[in-house]
């Protein structure tokens, strides 16, 4: 999706893909692709400012759970990691834009040139929510809030104002499904920014696997922050949102 906003700007990108991790189809979208390993993180700025690239965009998903894999890395990928002040998503990302910087590359808001797949206000299905779902959003906002003002997750699980599940290292599919376990359908979800969230990277998505999920839960809404996710496949994910009854709308979250 970048690549084409991008390339459709009279831009060339080049991209470092994460072997086990990128989609092959990067080939067809960039116009030049040099493939590393997570083992080996501290590679992608020298290729970068080889490349003649000085600005980078940071998009897609590696598992945070892969810090803790046993996974080997080489010295520098490892020092880039120890600087980090935690283990949480943000501290360890800003230790890798840290890294990059070494190589002359500034790391941009990952909104750059996506601003059309960014969620808009108002419902991305044909069903609004109801009283009642409105009423578990508004409280699934402030309890997301707060686990986001801690660099624990972006998604809370919630029925009847009570909490269900929260998000951590597991992810949101993972943690959706945990609270859907734990009632007989009819949950609301909400997956928002982090109130400190830096937006060059760990932007909230949401998508058709998103939507097989809270079908598969049988969830009854889902609520997702405008201007601060991205939505892709939007066609698919309200299809298949439609079909299982579930209503997904973005909504407005302030600093309040």
């Amino acid at each position: 999706m970048f690549c084409r906003a991008a390339r459709a700007r009279g831009l060339s990108v080049v991209a470092v893909a994460l072997t086990d991790f990128t989609s092959p189809l990067i080939e067809d979208e960039a116009d030049e692709v040099h493939w590393v390993s997570l083992s080996e993180l501290a590679k992608i700025g020298p290729l970068l400012s080889g490349a003649g690239a000085s600005r980078a965009v940071m998009l897609g998903k590696v598992p945070q759970a892969e810090v803790f894999s046993g996974r080997s890395r080489d010295r520098e990928t490892q020092a880039a990691l120890s600087s980090a002040a935690n283990m949480q998503t943000q501290a360890i990302l800003q230790a890798g834009a840290a890294m990059l910087a070494l190589s002359g590359v500034t790391l941009l808001d990952s909104r750059t040139h996506m601003e059309e797949h960014l969620a808009q206000p108002g419902a991305l299905t044909a069903r609004s929510p109801s009283a009642e779902e409105r009423a578990d959003i508004e409280y699934g906002v402030s309890v997301a809030r707060q686990l986001g003002a801690a660099d624990i997750g972006q998604t809370v699980v919630v029925k009847s104002r009570a909490v269900l599940a929260v998000e951590a290292i597991e992810g949101t599919d993972a943690c959706i499904r945990r609270g859907s376990s734990l009632c007989d359908g009819g949950a609301v979800v909400v997956k928002i920014a982090k109130p400190d969230q830096d937006m060059r990277f760990d932007v909230p998505v949401i998508g058709p696997a998103t939507a097989r999920v809270l079908a598969e839960g049988k969830a009854a809404a889902m609520a997702v922050q405008c201007g601060a996710t991205f939505v892709v496949e939007r066609a698919e994910l309200a299809s298949l949102a439609d079909a299982a009854g579930v209503s997904i709308v973005a909504v407005e979250v302030t600093d309040e």
